[in-house]
């Protein structure tokens, strides 16, 4: 880089921050509010079990603030409602996915956390959702080389909080590069506690959320951050993962990343979706029931078996290994036909029967080289029937994904599956009037009155 170049943090700052909303095609505008609607649904369901109870209890959540809890409704700081509420929205693992990061559970738990401060109107608050998004799914597009086993979006989450909520705050470009230095000051968040079916695999994404409004408010107050965030000698490319900065700004502000946002159809890890297609598919297609399917092979991709690959567990938290385990998936499919919010209950979980029927199932990693190597797709199954006929699915995409996307009807049935559920179901009524708010939410004066639906 030359002596008068722009760094590339510099130019990814000034370049987003220029984006006034009316430089926001309207495709992307509405796309925002998919994600949106996507993102407060989960979050509405995994209310409850979420593991903000167990955090609520430590007592680092108490004093006054402006910013709401959801679900429980209590007022905090934004930083604390930004983490909280993080942790709600991908506690189930049912919210959006693009490229390696689920960008939409930290941004909007930050950008609204924020909003309740600001008194954000409807156009500002869906401008910073654009902004911060593009921010984490940018820093993820221009990862190179292998992973580390940072987990991406706690890795790069913050930076997008950050982005969002100095949007809201309206920063200058220096302050922002402040608040962005900050959180390079708070980086992390390890695949580990994957690995090990850890409950703090829920936190991180919270972590990584509140970090971003704490450094944003940090660098308001008046408190410098590195500039060279990405490209400096101990900064984020050369400590964490590498980048490449055209990656980085390609078409920036021209081609959006919210376009290719993956909708999750089940409500577990990415790498167990492909699978579970193609086992409905064939179970379904050929009428079969539980006690015709003898055993279950399934070929899936390195990562695919990485995150979701290993056995059964039932001496780990129930609501954890459900989630990453693909036997537990494909058992819940050959003995109740789907994969639902429901079959996620403990009392399901832990049945005896579930190690039964998960027994039968076979899990192998592919050993071809992908050129892909965070594809999560394809996924090969094999039914082998009790009278020998074998059956194979092949499922290319993940379903949901921007090459499988879900119809607007099969959206629609997943958010009315996500308001069944929880101590205090959302009526039909109301599920109606969110989308409603939504859809017209450019119009909202105050957007924080969105939270009013993420209350029980």
């Amino acid at each position: 880089m030359s002596a008068h170049a722009k760094s590339p943090t510099r130019a990814l700052v000034e370049q987003l921050l220029r984006l006034d909303y009316e430089d926001i095609p309207l495709n992307v505008i509405n796309a925002t509010k998919r994600t949106l609607m996507d993102t407060l649904m989960v979050a509405r369901a995994g209310i409850q079990n979420s593991g903000i109870d167990e955090l609520l209890t430590t007592g680092q959540f108490s004093g006054e603030g402006q910013s709401t809890v959801w679900g429980d409704g209590r007022k905090v700081s934004a930083s604390s409602a930004a983490l909280l509420n993080s942790v709600v929205a991908s506690s189930l693992d049912f919210d959006t996915l693009t490229v390696s990061v689920h960008s939409d559970a930290v941004v909007v738990a930050a950008t609204l956390a924020v909003a309740e401060c600001t008194g954000a109107s409807g156009r500002e608050f869906l401008r910073a959702l654009v902004i911060g998004n593009e921010t984490i799914c940018r820093l993820a597009l221009s990862a190179t080389g292998a992973q580390r086993g940072w987990s991406p979006t706690a890795l790069y989450g913050g930076y997008g909080a950050a982005m969002a909520a100095a949007c809201l705050l309206e920063l200058d470009t220096n302050k922002t590069l402040d608040a962005l230095g900050i959180v390079l000051s708070c980086g992390a968040g390890s695949q580990q506690a994957t690995v090990e079916r850890a409950f703090s695999r829920r936190i991180q994404p919270g972590f990584s959320t509140k970090n971003g409004v704490m450094a944003a408010l940090s660098a308001q107050a008046g408190i410098t951050g590195s500039h060279k965030v990405l490209e400096g000698k101990f900064g984020l490319w050369a400590l964490y993962q590498p980048g490449d900065p055209a990656s980085l700004v390609n078409n920036l502000g021209i081609e959006f990343m919210s376009l290719k946002t993956g909708f999750k159809k089940y409500p577990v890890c990415g790498g167990s979706h492909a699978a579970v297609a193609a086992l409905e598919r064939i179970r379904n297609e050929y009428n079969l029931t539980a006690e015709q399917i003898q055993k279950v092979d399934v070929l899936i991709t390195p990562l695919a078996f990485r995150l979701v690959g290993t056995d059964m567990d039932s001496n780990l938290d129930p609501r954890i290994f459900a989630q990453y385990s693909l036997a537990y998936a494909l058992a819940v499919v050959i003995r109740f036909g789907s994969l639902t919010l429901r079959h996620l209950n403990p009392k399901i979980v832990l049945d005896p029967k579930m190690l039964s029927f998960a027994s039968r199932v076979t899990i192998t990693q592919m050993s071809v080289a992908l050129s892909d190597p965070l594809a999560l797709a394809p996924a090969r199954v094999k039914v082998t029937l009790i009278t020998g006929a074998v059956v194979e699915q092949t499922i290319h995409h993940v379903p949901g994904s921007s090459e499988l996307p879900l119809s607007d009807c099969e959206l629609m049935q997943k958010y009315r599956s996500c308001a069944e559920v929880g101590s205090s179901p959302m009526r039909s009524l109301e599920l109606e009037e969110l989308a409603n708010y939504i859809s017209l939410l450019e119009t909202a004066e105050d957007a924080s009155s969105i939270t009013q639906f993420l209350v029980n």
